[in-house]
């Protein structure tokens, strides 16, 4: 592979893609599908990880970005950090055919709003420090010819006219690689896919409730520990101290929906309440379905009264940003509060049973 991914299915008809936190997940599970023969829904054992989330702002309180901790795959797949530059995209392009050619899948951070098949292309973006400090989307490059480059990304991440998909496979993007060079320019930053496939393969067959185990463990330990830390571009709130900053937020100084990003679905807020709540998601299908104690049967019920109080929280907002109120007010407040209620109940619960 990955020449061979050209012709492969990615994602009609998958029922996990759908399901992992973010772009840098969805590769993993993309590469990881390639190299299993199993059933592809087993593969969601790897994206059962740390509950934890953080929330981050710049100093002035705003640029408001949540996410969940990162993923550990252990030696089962590799993400390696193998280039970054700004300046030359020559070599860059040159880096990236190089690791093609030689069968990695290659992730791809760059301007992506420089890129012409993505959603929010515009040739004349304005590049702001912020594009090289804050995680951005990430693209999975899979093969490259001559003239093309071979890629997949989320459909809902594409531009509608720009896209051109491989006449063989329209779940493949192409681009010429001429159309890159503007954003490889500006910043190219190259990790690596390595799956080991018998890794994979025992990690799949076997049951791992050890490490769910300690993995819950952990998240309680972290949850306990919740605290804001200031860094160099702002401060840093941790589980609780998120939704309590949230909570605090819509009554002492409301911000507007729309500010930042003008499309509902670009809401950093509602991304990061969805990426929190897919991690307990999963974590329950697993629990459900995999984890051979009986203790889970303790926590399935506070476990499911978390993701359906992110849930109601989510609607909520989706619902006043469609009628046109982008005010993030006192009306979330009691909203928050049960999200806060919910999450101190729930690792109570993981606490009484695991630690």
């Amino acid at each position: 592979m990955p020449e061979n991914a050209i012709h492969s299915n990615f994602l009609k008809g998958d029922t996990v893609v759908g399901r992992v936190n973010n772009c840098v997940e969805r590769a993993v599970y993309l590469a990881a599908k390639q190299n299993y023969t199993g059933d592809h829904a087993h593969l969601t054992k790897l994206f059962v990880g740390d509950l934890t989330y953080k929330l981050t702002t710049d100093h002035q309180g705003e640029h408001i970005r949540m996410y969940s901790d990162e993923l550990n795959f252990s030696d089962v797949i590799a993400i390696n950090h193998v280039f970054i530059n700004k300046g030359d995209s020559v070599k860059a392009l040159s880096e990236i055919e190089n690791y093609l050619s030689n069968g990695k899948y290659v992730l791809l951070r760059t301007i992506t709003s420089r890129l012409p098949f993505f959603k929010r292309y515009n040739k004349h973006y304005q590049v702001k420090e912020s594009d090289y400090t804050r995680p951005g989307h990430v693209i999975l490059l899979i093969w490259h010819d001559k003239d093309h480059i071979y890629y997949v990304d989320s459909p809902n991440d594409l531009h509608a006219e720009n896209y051109i998909p491989f006449p063989e496979n329209h779940e493949v993007g192409m681009i010429n690689k001429k159309d890159v060079m503007d954003a490889l320019h500006l910043l190219a930053s190259l990790f690596t896919i390595d799956v080991n496939k018998e890794n994979l393969h025992d990690f799949i067959t076997h049951s791992h409730s050890d490490y769910v185990t300690r993995m819950i463990q952990e998240s309680v330990r972290k949850y306990r520990s919740s605290d804001v830390e200031k860094t160099n571009t702002g401060y840093t709130y941790t589980n609780k101290e998120a939704c309590l900053f949230l909570s605090a937020l819509t009554q002492e100084q409301p911000i507007l929906l729309n500010d930042e990003f003008k499309r509902i679905e670009q809401n950093k807020i509602l991304i990061g309440l969805n990426l929190v709540q897919q991690r307990r998601q999963i974590l329950s299908e697993y629990l459900i379905s995999d984890f051979p104690f009986e203790s889970k049967n303790n926590v399935l019920a506070d476990l499911e009264t978390s993701i359906e109080a992110i849930e109601s929280t989510k609607m909520f907002m989706m619902h006043n940003m469609l009628k046109g109120h982008w005010a993030f007010d006192s009306i979330y407040t009691g909203l928050l509060e049960n999200i806060i209620r919910a999450e101190d109940n729930l690792y109570d619960a993981l606490a009484s049973n695991y630690t």
